[in-house]
């Protein structure tokens, strides 16, 4: 047995085949992997494979892009029994823990808290300062390693999902304007978050603007990865008619071709609840307009209680919640 720094391309394959594994929970069927984000992870990871040597090129010119994704491995008979993905938010110092994925028949012998302990190492020797990751609420033997770790929570994730068909959206109150938002102008998003976001959050998962400014390196990777992903991505945001202050943000996302599922996201400023039905509502049906027939997830902080509402009122139920950890390097 090893621990070894995950080899991308050729580990994407044997990943695959561990995350499919790991990610399934007989005890709770609702924490599992769908079919539909099966499928997305595998077409997901073959087409990365076929465009890498593009990615290599990029990472070749801007170094920094090296850190989009780090793994650490535990391999065993030749097989990876386990991992830990992280990667760099932007230009900060702040890093996240994207997944921690043990095999099911080699749990229990401290494999996980090794390639934890290995990938925290592995952030603080690239000048990392803090790393986030998130748990689902009720996995407890996560949670305790996490805590153990030094990891503390600070905010709730919470996903909702729905196969319905979306109703017709509510017209927006008055005072309120839409405008496209390009996904290269990450101004309105920083403005807005870095207003709203509270406190106790911003402590541990700050709001800096090399999380959403996107560097030259990632305006080329950008686009290579919506083709690996093969997805359609359109973003808004409403401003007050008057002051023109940004009051929210939405994205969604639909696969372009092929299987998967149709992924919202959606911040709004608290102070403005009564936009919430409307934004909502119409994200759902523009999203549904463009990829129809497809499970629609979303996921929005805990502290946004107006807009999980008016997901639950247009037809989303909760299929799980996140526990939102972080730890000082």
């Amino acid at each position: 047995m090893s621990i070894r720094s995950i080899r991308f391309p050729d580990d994407f394959s044997p990943l695959a085949t561990l995350v499919l594994s790991a990610f399934q929970y007989p005890e709770n069927e609702a924490w599992s992997m769908q079919t539909d984000e099966q499928e997305t992870l595998l077409r997901t990871l073959r087409s990365l494979r076929r465009l890498w040597p593009l990615i290599r090129a990029v990472q070749a010119v801007f170094p920094q892009t090296r850190d989009l994704i780090r793994g650490i491995g535990w391999e065993e008979g030749g097989r990876l029994a386990g991992v830990v993905l992280t990667q760099r938010r932007g230009t900060t110092s702040l890093w996240g823990v994207a997944t921690v994925a043990v095999d099911p028949a080699s749990r229990r012998r401290g494999i996980a808290r090794a390639l934890l302990s290995a990938a925290l190492d592995e952030i603080r020797r690239r000048g990392g300062q803090r790393a986030i990751l998130a748990v689902i609420k009720g996995n407890l033997p996560a949670q305790r390693l996490y805590e153990t770790t030094g990891f503390e929570a600070y905010d709730e994730l919470i996903e909702l999902q729905t196969t319905a068909a979306p109703p017709t959206p509510s017209d927006p109150p008055v005072g309120f304007v839409r405008q496209p938002l390009p996904l290269r102008d990450w101004r309105p998003r920083y403005e807005l978050d870095d207003r709203i976001t509270p406190e106790i959050v911003r402590r541990c998962d700050p709001i800096e603007i090399g999380r959403y400014r996107m560097t030259r390196s990632m305006r080329l990777l950008v686009p290579i990865i919506r083709i690996a992903q093969r997805s359609v991505e359109r973003a808004f945001v409403y401003r007050t008619v008057g002051d023109d202050r940004i009051v929210a943000w939405a994205r969604y996302s639909v696969p372009g071709r092929g299987d998967g599922y149709n992924d919202l996201r959606i911040h709004l400023d608290p102070a403005h609840p009564e936009l919430a039905p409307h934004l909502v509502g119409l994200a759902f049906a523009e999203s549904a307009a463009r990829s129809p027939g497809r499970r629609t997830e979303m996921k929005a902080p805990g502290w946004m209680s107006s807009v999980v509402a008016a997901a639950e009122a247009v037809g989303f139920e909760r299929r799980k919640s996140y526990r939102m950890m972080g730890v000082d390097l």
